[in-house]
C-alpha cells in the first residue's frame, strides 16, 4: 500500500494523531484515486512500481496510474486515475530508496490540495506548497499482504533500482 507519510509532530486538519491515509482505486468507478483510510487487504489499495516510472494496480497489472487533466470546483490541474497501461502511463519520477519518498510527475508532486481528509482526489501540486502542508511525502505499508505479493514487490522494486543504476 502507498501511505501518505506521517510521523510525531505533524498536524493535519488540526488533528495531532497519526493518520493512516493510503492512495485508493475509487470504490465507484474504479478509475479516480483517492486518499481513503489504509485498510488490511484491500485489494484497491495495492500498487507497485513498474519500470521505475510506471505505478501499476497489483489488482490488475495491465492498469496503472496516470494523469488527467480536468477542472472542479477544488482544482484546476492534473489528477490521479487508473487507465491501461501504455507508453503515456510513464509519466512518474520514483525514487523511492529510503523509507519515505515522492512521487513525481511533470515537475510537480502527488499529494492532496490541502491537509488531507478521507476521499480527497490525489492530485499533482507544486511540491513546495505540498512540503508547507507537509503531504509531499509518501511511504509503503505492507500490512498482511499475501507473501507473492510482498515477493512481486521486492522484485520490482529491485529492478526499478538497478534499471535506474544502469543508465547512469
Amino acid at each position: 500500500q502507498l501511505r501518505l507519510y506521517w510521523e510525531d509532530g505533524y498536524n493535519w486538519q488540526g488533528e495531532k494523531e497519526e493518520r493512516w491515509w493510503c492512495l485508493s482505486l475509487d470504490s465507484e468507478e474504479y478509475k479516480h484515486l483517492r486518499i481513503t483510510n489504509c485498510r488490511t487487504g484491500s485489494s484497491r489499495q495495492k500498487w507497485t512500481f513498474n519500470d521505475g516510472n510506471l505505478i501499476s494496480c497489483i489488482k490488475d497489472k495491465r492498469k496503472c496510474v496516470t494523469l488527467k487533466r480536468k477542472t472542479t470546483s477544488d482544482h484546476d490541474g492534473w489528477f490521479a486515475e487508473l487507465t491501461d497501461c501504455s507508453d503515456e502511463t510513464k509519466v512518474w519520477d520514483i525514487n523511492a530508496n529510503s523509507e519515505k519518498f515522492e512521487l513525481r510527475a511533470k515537475e510537480q508532486c502527488a499529494t492532496t490540495d490541502h491537509w488531507p481528509r478521507w476521499h480527497e482526489s490525489v492530485i499533482l501540486n507544486d511540491c513546495d506548497k505540498a512540503e508547507k502542508q507537509i503531504t509531499n511525502l509518501w511511504t509503503w505499508t505492507k500490512v498482511n499482504w499475501p507473501q507473492e505479493s510482498l515477493e512481486e514487490f521486492a522484485a520490482a522494486y529491485k529492478a526499478s533500482f538497478e534499471q535506474k543504476k544502469d543508465s547512469t
